[in-house]
């Protein structure tokens, strides 16, 4: 016994040596540092050099600090918590070559900062990779952080952070400024694989165009590029780095919740990969907004650039190629041993071989652990982002409905009043034994129960979401407790069924009031005032009743997204641990009774393990063989293509994806790109990155199988999309793959030359379903009012117009696949029929726009209508208007006033809008001198000063009046009229003058009254009274000066009379012409 226990300490010590290795080791000990100066920063920088140094630490800001003209070095790195408190600091300038740039280099795992302001320019030399203005890589937390200022790098490139890892979570920042960079660049972070929640920025990204010598309009660009990368290029390398450009980040394969974009994003006709929120996603992007302007090149979109679908891999024959290798390896090593076991014996050989392969099974189950432990914590990591982001978007959706349920409280008070007032004033005048007046008194009782307890409910679920709160709060600071999570889900379930039940006994309520408020007119003769109280109580009730319904509607849904989806799913320790361990257990005691038998094998070993040994090495050889043979005629039977090897699944178990999705997000700004041009996504394909100018299903490794899951979900598009080339989309340019559920777009879509324009997608070889269109949609072939070609539609409604298109039109599809599926899709006849000109019944059917209206199930917005009138970008008003209806009657508001210009709205078709209509304030410079159409010699007689519109014109004709006496016989008299002008008081005019010896009167009121001029150069200035007047010019010199004038009105006006004379015999002969025909 004692001899077991002796053999086992060895194996316990080792255990207990690798256990230490994978626990990690606190600190115990805790400090505080406080930052008042510049001093103190640069000190506490210089500290950080050490990755220890601040773990455990709280360093404090207590000032704002200014960094101007200091030569100040990043801090290091850093992993403890560091408290803005709300300070700034100022004047922060980067410009050393280097990468991992921003006042913090790195930040730890467990590393924080919170409530901190930065203002500055980090724009570093050299590789100039992962630059950030406030870190460069986070692998921790931050808080309520805001930059403003200058970010330039070349790859990964963010106004907050350039990387955010895996376990990085930025939430509440802020970012206003300018960031640019080549590749991967994001007003937020540049590559994101943690978590960005809450962020907002209305910073320019990308604003600028790198220059190049490729003329990106061409239409053979792509063949410039492969020539130009063949032959290794410079110009084509910087096209190719121009990727990933996001309003929030550039790339993300992680989690994307709640953020919203303001700012510009990208250069016209440059750049891959462009989106409001995200450049390129694989991740999960939920609740996002872009309201900025977005331009690009190709795969251009509101929201994300390229949505990349998430991809499951099954290694395959890829395991085989592996096993090559591993096999010529493992013969190699066997004959190796077999050549030394010749020299020193068989069994010796065989006892190395066995210690050899324990120590090999100890090393395996060592690394099994230390792995094992690796991935609790990454994928752990994974399922609290996920966690947070659903949490978050769930807790924002019930907010606004707390605020109907606490309207509903209110006005149920005010109704109970209204009530208890209108009882109290029947007083005795009514018979207790009438059954109108005891309904209402009934009524009121169980109204007036039902809503004490509405208020019981609402405190109840109130406490529920406290709880959640609070585990959100948790599982920000790492704090993990999954029986916490499962028993706020339990509770705010029932909080919810309580408070259904609650609203199903108020609704019932409400209508037995509504009943008794019916049936009160038999009390009209002894109710009096009282009746008044009654009806303005029935019009309450039935408010209460449609603001208690939206907002159990709204906390159900959002309750169903927090419970329904099960358990978070924790990734234990689990038996694969355990396993490893018993394994190292168990390797390390065969090699001590190895160690225990190698003495007696050094003396009765021989011979025959050696050819044993050697028969199994030649049966490995057949086995080795037979697998290559294997591999080779799979590959041959894989020529065929991908179609085998890919499965899409995008359509199965849409609410529990989470990967490769977009969810809930709206897009409001203007896109514009040249192909692949989306409201919410340019592209849903698979990026191929060897050639921007191509998407391919995929670059898949020989021999593995795939799935691919990619979801834009409940996403609306309300800004306008414009492409020049093909495949433009209300939702999406182009989906390879992937699917389209329950989007909405209300945007204009046009492409300016190109075929392939939808209402959700140009081209989609995807899944549409249950997606809603309202818009106009021009293009030239395969226009359609859900997509331009699709293989699979089903239940999607429409009312489009399409303004131009030439081939392949409809209001449903210009074209659908052969064998594509296409059912339950309806439209408004607008003058366009279903699929390529043909409607199908049941498919692609038309639908009186009042039926479609009362369809279950349709938003909103799709059956309002709204004339919306925009100036400089900014919306003047919003008219809302009946399908159908006629607006020439409609009186427009002014067009706003922009310095130097005029306004004016352009004309537009008001008979019968069917759509809603978009129009811009044209803007015109002010003309500042009007002349007169007629003239002496190549002088106007007349010029107007001031600011007038184009439609401004200047006459000078002979007036009929007599001139005054004093003027004498070389006097004329003028009458001048400004017409087109608004009217003012007074005008500056410009009259010719002979001489300069010249006087001027004006007839005013009846009679001549001498007016004040001033003589410049040849025309006297004066000013005019009103937009028109008399005036008599008096010169020394003849009149004949005035004859050319005079000569040449005459021959201008017998001019115009001849021309319209000619017309009008013109017109005469064309329709004797026309009539013709007729009396044959």
């Amino acid at each position: 016994m004692r001899k077991r226990v002796d053999r086992l300490f060895p194996i316990l010590l080792a255990v207990w040596i690798l256990t230490s290795l994978v626990l990690p080791a606190w600190a115990t000990e805790e400090s505080t540092v406080t930052i008042s100066n510049v001093a103190d920063l640069q000190r506490f920088g210089k500290n950080c050099a050490l990755d220890t140094w601040s773990q455990g630490k709280t360093v404090t800001l207590t000032a704002d600090l200014d960094l101007s003209g200091v030569d100040f070095t990043p801090i290091p790195t850093f992993g403890g918590t560091f408290l803005g408190q709300g300070h700034t600091i100022s004047g922060l300038c980067l410009t050393s070559a280097g990468s991992t740039q921003g006042l913090f280099r790195y930040i730890q795992p467990g590393g924080l900062v919170r409530d901190l302001t930065v203002k500055g320019t980090v724009a570093p030399g050299g590789t100039r990779s992962t630059v950030g203005g406030i870190v460069g890589n986070n692998a921790g937390t931050l808080q309520s952080c805001a930059f403003h200022g200058v970010v330039q790098g070349d790859a990964t490139v963010g106004g907050i952070a350039g990387y955010n890892s895996i376990t990085g979570e930025i939430t509440g920042c802020s970012v206003s400024g300018s960031v640019s960079g080549k590749n991967i660049t994001g007003g937020i972070a540049g590559r994101n694989l943690g978590l960005l929640l809450k962020c907002e920025s209305s910073a320019g990204v990308n604003l600028t165009r790198k220059e190049t010598n490729v003329d990106l309009m061409d239409a053979d660009t792509a063949a410039i590029l492969k020539e130009r990368a063949a032959a290794d290029d410079e110009t084509y390398h910087l096209l190719d780095g121009c990727f990933d450009t996001g309003g929030i980040v550039g790339y993300s394969s992680g989690v994307v919740q709640s953020c919203v974009n303001r700012g510009t994003v990208g250069y016209p006709h440059v750049g891959y990969n462009t989106g409001g929120i995200a450049g390129r996603q694989d991740g999960y992007l939920s609740g996002c907004t872009n309201s900025g302007t977005v331009y690009g090149r190709k795969d251009v979109g509101g929201i994300v650039g390229q949505a990349e679908p998430y991809v499951l891999v099954d290694p395959g024959r890829d395991t085989l190629e592996q096993l090559r290798q591993e096999l010529n390896t493992l013969e190699n090593l066997i004959n190796r041993a077999l050549d030394d076991a010749e020299r020193t014996g068989d069994s010796v050989s065989a006892q190395l071989s066995a210690m050899g392969d324990y120590a090999g099974s100890a090393k395996d189950s060592t690394k099994e652990l230390l792995d094992r432990v690796s991935d609790f914590t990454d994928e752990n990591i994974g399922t609290i982002n996920t966690l947070t982001a659903d949490i978050t978007g769930a807790l924002d959706k019930i907010s606004p409905a707390l605020d109907d349920l606490s309207d509903v409280g209110g006005r149920l008070e005010r109704l109970s009043r209204q009530l208890g007032d209108a009882l109290d004033s029947l007083g005795g005048a009514v018979d207790t034994g009438d059954r109108a007046a005891r309904d209402l008194r009934l009524a009121v009782e169980k109204l007036r129960q039902s809503a004490s307890g509405l208020t019981t409910a609402v405190s109840r679920l109130e406490r529920a979401l406290d709880a959640f709160q609070g585990f959100l709060e948790d599982l920000g600071s790492g704090s993990i407790s999954v029986s916490s999570l499962l028993a706020a889900r339990e509770e705010l379930r029932q909080a919810f069924r309580a408070l259904r039940g609650v609203g199903d006994d108020l609704d019932d309520a409400l209508s037995q009031l509504q009943q008794a408020l019916s049936r009160s007119g038999a009390l009209s003769s002894q109710l009096g005032d009282a009746l008044d109280t009654l009806e303005e109580a029935s019009d309450t009730s039935a408010v209460i009743g449609r603001l208690l319904r939206r907002a159990l509607d709204t906390i159900g849904d959002a309750v169903d997204t927090l419970t329904e989806d099960g358990p978070a799913e924790f990734t234990p320790l689990g038996e694969d641990f355990r396993q490893a361990g018993d394994s190292l257990y168990d390797a390390m005691s065969g090699l001590l009774e190895e160690m225990d038998g190698l003495n007696s094998a050094l003396q009765t070993g021989n011979g025959t393990l050696t050819a044993d040994l050697r028969a199994i090495n030649r049966q490995f050889n057949a086995v080795f063989t037979l697998l290559l043979d294997a591999m080779d005629d799979a590959r041959d039977t894989a020529e065929g293509g991908l179609e085998g090897i890919i499965q899409d699944t995008s359509d199965e178990d849409i609410s529990a994806t989470r990967e490769g999705k977009v969810a809930d997000c709206s897009n409001l700004g203007t896109v514009e790109g040249d192909r692949n041009v989306g409201g919410i996504a340019g592209a849903v394909a698979i990026e191929f990155d060897l050639d921007p100018e191509d998407d391919t299903t995929g670059r898949f490794s020989f021999g593995s199988s795939y799935e691919t899951k990619a979801v834009l979900m409940n996403c609306v598009n309300r800004g306008a999309v414009t492409g020049k080339k093909d495949c433009v989309g209300g939702l999406a340019g182009r989906m390879d793959l992937g699917t389209a559920l329950e989007c909405q777009n209300y945007g204009p879509v046009a492409s300016t030359g190109g075929n392939y324009v939808g209402g959700v997608a140009g081209y989609a070889d995807a899944s549409i379903r249950s997606c809603h269109v309202k818009s106009t949609l021009s293009g030239e072939n395969y226009v359609g009012g859900i997509a331009g070609w699709a293989s699979r539609l089903r239940d999607c409604r429409a009312i489009v117009t399409i303004e131009e298109g030439t081939e392949y039109l409809g209001a449903i599809a210009g074209g659908i696949e052969t064998d594509g599926a296409l059912s339950g899709n309806l439209f408004v006849d607008t003058g366009t029929a279903g699929v390529d000109g043909v409607s199908y019944a049941g498919r692609a059917e038309p639908i009186p726009f009042n039926a479609l209206s009362q369809l279950p199930d349709i938003p909103p917005e799709f059956t309002a209508f709204t004339l919306t009138l925009v100036a400089e970008e900014k919306t003047v008003a919003q008219i809302p208007f009946l399908y159908g209806e006629d607006l020439s009657r409609l009186d427009l508001p002014p067009v706003p006033e922009l310095e130097g210009n005029y306004g004016v709205w352009p004309e537009f078709d008001v008979s019968g809008l069917r759509s809603d209509l978009t129009v811009n304030a044209v803007y015109t410079p002010w003309v500042t001198v009007v002349a007169s159409r007629e003239l002496s010699g190549k002088l106007a007689l007349a010029l107007a000063e001031g600011q007038f519109t184009g439609d401004a014109v200047l006459h000078v004709t002979d007036s009929v009046q007599v001139p005054p006496q004093e003027a004498g016989e070389q006097a004329v008299v003028w009458d001048v009229v400004l017409a087109g002008a608004e009217p003012e008081d007074s005008v500056p005019l410009r009259l010719l003058s002979p001489d300069s010896g010249t006087h001027v009167w004006q007839y005013q009121n009846g009679q001549w009254q001498q007016v004040e001029a001033v003589q410049n150069g040849q025309y006297l200035l004066l000013t005019m009274t009103g937009t028109q007047g008399t005036f008599c010019i008096q010169s020394t010199r003849s009149a004949l000066w005035l004859i050319p004038a005079v000569v040449g009105g005459l021959a201008a006006l017998a001019a115009l009379v001849l021309i319209a004379g000619k017309h009008k015999r013109k017109a005469a002969k064309a329709q004797k012409g026309k009539e013709e025909p007729a009396s044959k």
